[in-house]
């Protein structure tokens, strides 16, 4: 694939630096004509309402169709989809993962910091280990996981419960990154949708993925998830 792309064109930049150069890209415009619309459709519908309930004099008075509105709504939402790269919400954010977590195919790569207790949960470790029942799981981290136990006998510990499964799971694999990666955390799913983040992705919180992120991209650009993966290949095996 080519390289003329987003990443291609900061040499020495970090993936993150480079992407928040994109912060005046229309893609942030169209982010917030979407919301805007969505607010306005809240309302529209409720001035359809007063307007049935209404007298004759008022029922008279033009409003615009909700369908003409959900059509505008359609076409922004395309726009977006069809974005190289643009920046996400937390919510969104937190549903990507959860898909990714849930109906990867193929591949699913998560390169972070560390794995601890804190951003790890038990539900998502299980959830690593039936995806790598199907499909190859790559955990890349910036130093290597310690497999030794700390903790009480029987008290869940996701480094060592991570390191259980890639003995068990040959398609799971635990690695060391690159130091320039440090600070980022960053998910591919399938070669098909990267999700780039500044800090911590994940954070346990009542079973289910929590973020708390200062700043999340993701595209569906091939050759800008080329090159992210291309970085990735950059680090040493921990359990081959």
């Amino acid at each position: 694939m080519g390289c003329s792309s987003p990443l291609g064109a900061a040499h020495g930049a970090s993936p993150l630096g480079t992407f928040v150069q994109w912060e005046g890209h229309p893609t942030h415009q169209w982010q917030s004509t979407l919301r805007e619309l969505a607010k306005e459709r809240t309302e529209l519908v409720e001035m359809h309402e007063r307007k049935r309930r209404s007298r004759e004099k008022l029922k008279a008075h033009h409003l615009q169709t909700v369908e003409d509105l959900d059509r505008q709504i359609v076409t922004m939402k395309a726009q977006l989809d069809a974005a190289p790269l643009r920046a996400i919400s937390p919510s969104e954010l937190g549903n990507l993962l959860r898909d990714a977590l849930e109906h990867t195919e193929r591949e699913f790569i998560l390169s972070i910091d560390a794995v601890e207790q804190e951003t790890m949960s038990r539900q998502i470790v299980s959830q690593l280990g039936k995806l790598a029942e199907h499909a190859f799981v790559a955990i890349k981290t910036n130093h290597p996981i310690d497999p030794t136990r700390i903790g009480e006998k029987g008290k869940f510990e996701p480094g060592v419960q991570l390191w259980s499964l890639a003995n068990l799971h040959r398609r799971l694999t635990l690695s060391e990154r690159g130091s320039e990666l440090h600070g980022l955390s960053i998910l591919v799913k399938d070669r098909r949708l990267a999700i780039i983040a500044a800090g911590p992705i994940l954070k346990s919180l009542d079973r289910q993925p929590h973020l708390r992120v200062q700043a999340a991209y993701v595209t569906s650009d091939l050759d800008i998830i080329e090159l992210v993966c291309q970085k990735l290949e950059n680090g040493a095996p921990i359990v081959a």
